[in-house]
C-alpha cells in the first residue's frame, strides 16, 4: 500500500503534468494534505494505475461514486475491469503515449455490470523512475450518447431510434451492450434496464456464436459495415434475424463498439424454406425430385474426382406396377411407391441419397462404396422389398441395376450405363441385380 508521504509526492507531480498547476515548495503544505483534499474532492473521477501491470492504484471518491466502488475495492481491479472496450493491445499504446489523450464517450463499466460513458483525458506519468497512467473521468452519463453530442441532438436520437421498428442495439467488444432502443426491449421482452450490461451473444443461440463473431471480426475501418442473416432465441424457440452492422472505430483502428439494426424475417424464411421444399422434393414421395437428384449427384461426382473416393449408383424400379395401378387403382399405387420409399430409407446409410427420377423408377447415390458394397446394399432392398406385406395387394418385386463412377464419366454417361443396368435385370427375369461397369 502507498503512504500518504508517497501520494503526495505522485499527485504533485501529476498536478505539475496533468493539470498545469504550480506546485509549492515542499514544506508550504503540511505532509500534503490539501494535495490529498485537491484529489479526494475533485468533481471529475480520477484514477492512477500501474503502466506495466495495468493495476489501478489509487481512485478518488467521485470515481469510487460512479462506478459503485470501494477505495479498497479499486484497488483490486485492473484497467481492462473498468474499460471492458480495451484489450491489451489497445490499452498497450495509451501507456505509451508521453501527452494527454483525450477520448469522448467511452465506456466505462460499473460494478454491477451497465455500461456508462465518459469524456476522459489519459495522461501517462513518470515518477521516481517509474511508469504510471492516470485517467480523469468527465460528464459520466447512463446509456448512450450520440456520436455529436455538441448539436444538442442526443435526446432527438434517442427518440428517432425508440420510433423505429427495428431492433436497435449497440454493443462494445466484449459483446457487452451498451444501448437497446424500445422495439429491441419489447421484442426480448425485457427492460432496458435490464437488457444493458447483458451480453449480446445471450440473444444468440450456441451454435450460432462463432459465426456471429467471424461476422463481427471480419469489419475493418475500410469495410465497417455488413449485413448478414443469423439465429436469436426468443422464449425458447428460434427466430431469423437479418442485421446489420457497422464497426466504430478509434484513430489506431481498434473497435470501440458495434452499432447494430436488425429486422425479423422468420415467417420470410420459412416461406422460403417452404419454397425450397416444394422445389427439390418429391411430393408424393418426400425424397429428392429428378432436378435436385440430379445437382447432388453432380455434387458428389466433383467431390470424388477431386479426393478419388469412390461412388456407386444404383437404380431401381418395381416390376409390373402399371398392372397395380389399373387393378387396385391409383391410390394403391401411390401407397405402395410411399412404402417402397420408407423401407429403402431404412435399409441405407444417412450419407447415402435417395431420388424418384419418375413414376415407378428410383435412384439412389452411395458416396464411399464401391461396386461389391453397391451390389450388396442392392440386394439387400430387393429382398426386403419382395418379403414386405403391402396393404391390399399380396407382394411386388423390384428389378435393381447398379453401376460405378470413373473418371471419365459426366452424369450423363453415369446415368445412362445405371439404367443400362437396370434394363438388364428386366430383361434377364425382373426381381434381381444387375451390374454394369465402364
Amino acid at each position: 500500500m502507498l503512504k500518504t508521504t508517497k501520494i503526495s509526492d505522485k499527485f504533485e507531480t501529476l498536478s505539475e503534468n496533468a493539470l498545469g498547476y504550480e506546485i509549492p515548495q515542499e514544506g508550504s503544505f503540511e505532509s500534503g494534505e490539501i494535495f490529498r483534499a485537491v484529489f479526494e474532492n475533485a468533481n471529475d473521477g480520477i484514477l492512477l494505475a500501474d503502466a506495466n501491470s495495468r493495476k489501478l492504484l489509487l481512485g478518488n471518491a467521485e470515481i469510487c461514486r460512479t462506478l459503485g466502488y470501494s477505495p479498497e475495492e479499486i484497488k483490486k481491479l485492473r484497467v481492462t475491469d473498468i474499460h471492458p472496450a480495451m484489450d491489451l493491445s489497445s490499452t498497450s499504446e495509451y501507456f505509451n503515449l508521453r501527452e494527454k489523450n483525450d477520448r469522448d464517450n467511452f465506456p466505462v463499466k460499473h460494478k454491477d455490470g451497465s455500461i456508462l460513458y465518459a469524456d476522459i483525458t489519459f495522461v501517462c506519468l513518470e515518477i521516481d523512475g517509474k511508469s504510471y497512467w492516470a485517467e480523469f473521468l468527465k460528464n459520466i452519463s447512463h446509456g448512450i450518447k450520440p456520436e455529436d453530442k455538441s448539436n444538442g441532438n442526443g435526446d432527438r436520437l434517442c427518440k428517432f431510434f425508440d420510433d423505429l421498428p427495428a431492433l436497435v442495439c449497440e454493443f462494445i467488444p466484449d459483446s457487452t451492450l451498451t444501448f437497446v432502443n424500445r422495439a429491441f426491449s419489447e421484442y426480448f421482452k425485457a427492460t432496458s434496464e435490464k437488457l444493458v450490461g447483458q451480453s449480446f451473444l445471450n440473444f444468440i443461440p450456441q451454435k450460432e456464436r462463432d459465426v456471429l463473431k467471424r461476422q463481427y471480426m471480419s469489419l475493418t475501418p475500410q469495410k465497417p459495415i455488413s449485413v448478414g442473416t443469423n439465429k436469436a432465441m426468443l422464449n425458447g424457440k428460434t427466430r431469423w434475424l437479418e442485421w446489420r452492422k457497422r464497426a466504430i472505430f478509434d484513430e489506431q483502428g481498434q473497435v470501440l463498439k458495434y452499432q447494430v439494426v436488425g429486422v425479423d424475417i422468420t415467417e420470410r424464411k420459412l416461406a422460403e424454406e417452404k419454397i425450397h421444399f416444394f422445389a427439390t422434393t418429391d411430393s408424393l414421395t418426400g425424397i429428392f425430385n429428378r432436378r435436385e437428384f440430379t445437382r447432388i449427384l453432380e455434387n458428389e461426382m466433383e467431390r470424388a474426382q477431386r479426393y478419388g473416393t469412390p461412388l456407386s449408383l444404383i437404380m431401381y424400379d418395381l416390376d409390373s406396377f402399371k398392372w397395380v395401378n389399373d387393378t387396385f387403382g391409383h391410390d394403391v399405387g401411390d401407397n405402395v411407391l410411399r412404402s417402397v420409399t420408407d423401407l429403402v430409407r431404412e435399409n441405407i446409410r444417412s450419407v447415402d441419397q435417395a431420388g424418384r427420377w419418375g413414376g415407378d423408377e428410383f435412384l439412389l447415390i452411395m458416396p464411399q462404396s464401391d461396386l461389391s458394397a453397391a451390389m450388396s446394399v442392392a440386394e439387400k432392398l430387393r429382398q426386403a422389398i419382395a418379403g414386405h406385406s403391402f396393404d391390399k395387394i399380396d407382394g411386388i418385386t423390384a428389378s435393381f441395376g447398379v453401376t460405378m463412377f470413373v473418371s471419365q464419366d459426366d452424369s450423363n454417361s453415369l446415368l445412362k450405363r445405371v439404367d443400362d443396368s437396370l434394363y438388364q435385370a428386366k430383361k434377364n427375369g425382373r426381381n434381381r441385380v444387375e451390374v454394369l461397369i465402364e
